[in-house]
């Protein structure tokens, strides 16, 4: 076989050419057509698989429908199927066969229907493809994960799932039962409105942070609380900008007028000038008494929850808007953490808490919970008037509560829950 892909399918969809491929033909060929997808697919190379994977069906399909013809002739001694056996067709198997492939693959079955059926042009075949498409699909789900997600994972990207499966010692975890705070990143570096240059150039030459939370001194509580959030590439457009470079007056304020899309752009164009600067600044101790006012740029519409907010709901706050940072506050609007993409893939999540019940000694994770208002997951049903037998059920397959003198939850020993414990001003205390 030669040409292209759409040659091949041309050949290999065609109608009443029973004869015009031997079955053994088509599985060599599929071997190698198959094998060098896969090759393709997994390589670094831009390379699309589309075709190849209709091609490979094709060939497959065929490979059946040329087997299905020999034993039709050897069965009733004819040479055709004929009547009601005219869709034993080598042409039909080979279409049908691209789409189960394709849609084994991309795992859509609806588009995948409409794209077979529109390259194939008969109408007769829209159920026998739509169910070979769906057979598949389930099949696929069975076996593995997609194709893409498998790229995306080899690739490292932070792709987030609408719905994170935690498991633990092979039961799955409810996340409604974790806080936001068992997750984050700390400590958080934080800036202030007016920020000497000297320390914003080191601030970014020293960590690859994507966003930094800006507090502001409350004189009521007389403590830092958090006002917004500033992006890198604005601090490297604030800090590159000519009217702070060319700033020499010891202990003066400058604020920068920074056209629009130098701050929305989503990636430096000359990274090499603007480190080169920030060096500069760094390097020179005059740099420290020159100082940025950062208001014009802030974003005080930054979304932010509280430490002890559900991990659940905030994954589903984070994915739906489609957030790139999540403050974490106390309940004094102090930052004492951060929530980001990577902070809530899902093997993150999974160290976090596997680290948690480790540390915490736990040889189950199943327990019960003798607050009548638990939450109550995987159709496991209580009687409403047996309250009594509610307090000695075994609600989940996930970490709960432990301890409940106080009506209070123990998560374990882990850093993270160690902050989020500890982090308590002790006015807050007292008054308490």
């Amino acid at each position: 076989m030669q040409g292209s892909g759409n040659a091949y399918l041309g050949k290999l969809w065609s109608r009443g050419t029973h004869f015009m491929f031997e079955w053994s033909s088509c599985l060599a060929v599929f071997v190698v057509y198959f094998f060098m997808t896969i090759w393709t697919a997994g390589s670094a190379i831009s390379g699309g698989i589309f075709v190849p994977i209709l091609v490979s069906g094709s060939l497959l399909g065929r490979a059946l429908g040329v087997g299905m013809v020999y034993i039709w002739q050897d069965v009733t001694e004819t040479m055709f199927p004929s009547n009601e056996w005219r869709w034993m067709d080598p042409g039909v198997m080979a279409a049908i066969g691209s789409a189960a492939l394709l849609g084994g693959v991309n795992r859509l079955e609806v588009a995948s229907t409409v794209i077979v059926m529109e390259m194939v042009g008969d109408i007769n075949l829209v159920i026998p493809i739509l169910i070979s498409i769906f057979i598949s699909k389930m099949t696929a789900d069975q076996l593995s994960k997609p194709l893409y997600k498998f790229q995306l994972e080899g690739k490292a990207l932070p792709y987030l799932d609408s719905d994170p499966t935690i498991v633990v010692k092979k039961r799955i975890l409810n996340m409604e039962l974790f806080k936001i705070c068992d997750v984050m990143s700390f400590p958080v570096i934080t800036i202030h409105i007016e920020e000497n240059v000297s320390r914003l150039a080191k601030m970014l030459l020293g960590n690859k942070h994507t966003g930094f939370p800006v507090v502001k001194y409350d004189k009521e509580i007389k403590s830092e609380i958090f006002y917004g959030l500033v992006t890198r590439i604005e601090l490297y457009a604030i800090l590159c900008s000519d009217e702070v470079y060319n700033q020499e007056v010891p202990g003066s304020v400058v604020t920068p007028t920074i056209p629009y899309d130098e701050l929305s752009a989503d990636y430096l164009t000359r990274i090499s000038v603007a480190e080169e600067r920030l060096k500069t600044y760094a390097r020179v101790s005059e740099n420290s008494s020159v100082f940025v006012n950062l208001d014009p740029f802030i974003n005080i519409s930054t979304p932010k929850v509280d430490k002890d907010f559900s991990l659940q709901r905030s994954y589903r706050i984070f994915r739906t808007l489609g957030l790139r940072h999540l403050v974490v506050i106390d309940m004094r609007n102090k930052v004492v953490g951060m929530i980001t993409r990577q902070d809530l893939m899902q093997f993150h999540i999974q160290e976090r808490v596997e680290k948690m019940l480790d540390k915490n000694g736990r040889e189950s994770i199943s327990y019960a919970i003798t607050q009548p208002h638990a939450v109550i997951m995987h159709h496991q049903t209580i009687e409403e008037e047996d309250e009594e037998e509610m307090e000695d059920q075994i609600i989940l397959p996930a970490i709960t509560i432990n301890e409940i003198d106080k009506g209070k939850a123990d998560y374990g020993s882990d850093d993270s829950v160690d902050q989020c414990n500890n982090i308590k001003d002790p006015s807050l205390q007292s008054s308490l």
